[in-house]
C-alpha cells in the first residue's frame, strides 16, 4: 500500500516527460546530434553536419561554430549572425535536428523498476523525477530529502546536484534538475524507524511524506504493545535526545502531553519498556 503511494504521488510527474519530449525546439543539441541546416537561396549552403565531440560543426563560411548546448532557435540566430559578418545580407536560417544520439541516463537506489538504464526521448528532455517515474516510483524506503544527481564534468570531476523531491512532491514551486545524457540520479535508502521492547512483533518501518509514521501508528505496525501500561512511558530516541511519549492519555481520554504522539522520523527508536500490567 506504501508503495502505490509514493508512486502515485510521483506519476503525474510522467505526463511532463511526454510534454517534453514534443518540444524539438527547446531541445537542446548534444555531441553525436546531426543536424540539417537550410540557408534560403543558398543551395551550396544547405548541409548535414554531426556534432563532433566539443560540440562544435563545420559550417561553410562561417566556419567552426559551437552549438552544443543550444537549442536550434538559438544556432539559426547564431549561423545568421555569422553570416551577416562575411557580407550576406538578412540571411534566412532553419536549423532541424536530423538524428539524435542516444542519450542514456541512470537511475539507482530505491525504485520501483528494475531497469536502471532510460533514454531521453528523442527531441525532449528529462528531469530527475521523470526518470524516477519513468522507472516505476519510489520504494516506501526511498530517502526523498537526499535523492541526487551525479553529473561526470569535462575536467574529469563529478558534480552532485540534490534534487528539490520533497518541495515538488509538496507542490511547492520550485524547479526540478534536468538531466544530460549519462547522468546518474541515485535514490538512497533511508533510515528505518526501530521500534523495540514489549512490542508483539519488534522490526523497522519507514516514512514517508505522504504517510507519516507516529509513534501510535509505529508500535500498531509492531503488533501493538504486550502490557496496556507500557504505553504511558514509551520513549523515543533521536540522536542523542530521549522524549517520553503517553499513549495511554491520548486513548483514554484525548489528553496531549506535550510530545503525544509524536511524528517521527528517520532514524528514530521507539522503545516500549517493560511493566508490570
Amino acid at each position: 500500500m506504501k508503495r502505490k503511494l509514493i508512486a502515485v504521488a510521483s506519476a503525474f510527474i510522467a505526463a511532463g516527460a511526454m510534454m517534453a519530449s514534443a518540444q524539438a525546439g527547446s531541445y537542446n543539441i548534444t555531441t553525436g546530434d546531426v543536424l540539417s541546416v537550410y540557408v534560403y537561396r543558398q543551395a551550396d549552403m544547405s548541409v548535414k553536419v554531426r556534432v563532433d565531440a566539443d560540440g562544435y560543426v563545420r559550417f561553410p563560411v562561417a566556419g567552426r561554430v559551437k552549438v552544443a548546448n543550444k537549442n536550434p532557435d538559438d544556432i539559426e540566430k547564431t549561423l545568421a549572425r555569422a553570416l551577416s559578418r562575411q557580407g550576406f545580407a538578412n540571411p534566412e536560417v532553419v536549423v532541424t535536428v536530423e538524428s539524435f544520439v542516444p542519450r542514456k541516463i541512470f537511475v539507482l537506489g530505491e525504485v520501483v523498476g528494475s531497469e536502471n538504464a532510460t533514454e531521453i526521448p528523442e527531441g525532449g528532455e528529462v528531469t530527475a523525477l521523470q526518470a524516477i517515474s519513468m522507472n516505476g516510483g519510489l520504494t516506501e524506503k526511498a530517502d526523498i530529502a537526499n535523492i541526487v544527481v551525479r553529473r561526470s564534468l569535462p575536467d574529469g570531476k563529478t558534480a552532485i546536484l540534490p534534487v528539490p523531491a520533497q518541495d515538488i512532491l509538496a507542490g511547492k514551486q520550485v524547479a526540478d534538475i534536468q538531466l544530460k545524457p549519462y547522468d546518474t540520479v541515485v535514490v538512497p535508502k533511508q533510515q528505518a524507524i526501530s521500534v523495540l521492547g514489549t512490542v508483539k512483533k519488534a522490526g523497522e518501518f519507514y516514512t514517508t511524506p505522504n504517510n507519516p509514521l507516529t509513534v501510535s501508528r509505529a508500535v500498531a505496525l509492531a503488533g501493538g504493545v504486550e502490557r496496556p501500561k507500557s504505553l504511558a512511558i514509551i520513549r523515543v530516541m533521536r540522536g542523542d535526545k530521549s522524549y517520553q511519549v503517553d499513549i495511554q492519555s491520548l486513548l483514554e481520554d484525548g489528553k496531549d502531553t506535550g510530545d503525544a504522539d509524536m511524528t517521527l522520523m528517520p532514524g528514530d527508536i521507539v522503545y516500549v519498556p517493560e511493566t508490570r500490567w
